[in-house]
């Protein structure tokens, strides 16, 4: 996706939250990285999955 086709304003500060090949190879620009933890969630390994890919 494009930063051209963004829901939002180029003015704005905008964090995402990015785990496995998006922390390595993010695709986009970025200034700060910071490290977090997603309460309430968890990874799974779904080699089987068509839909999780």
């Amino acid at each position: 996706m494009g930063v051209d086709a963004l829901p939002f304003g180029g003015g704005e500060d905008r964090w995402v939250f990015g785990y496995g090949s998006l922390m390595w190879r993010p695709g986009f620009p970025f200034i700060d990285r910071r490290t977090a933890v997603l309460h309430g969630r968890r990874r799974a390994f779904c080699i089987y999955s068509v839909h999780h890919r």
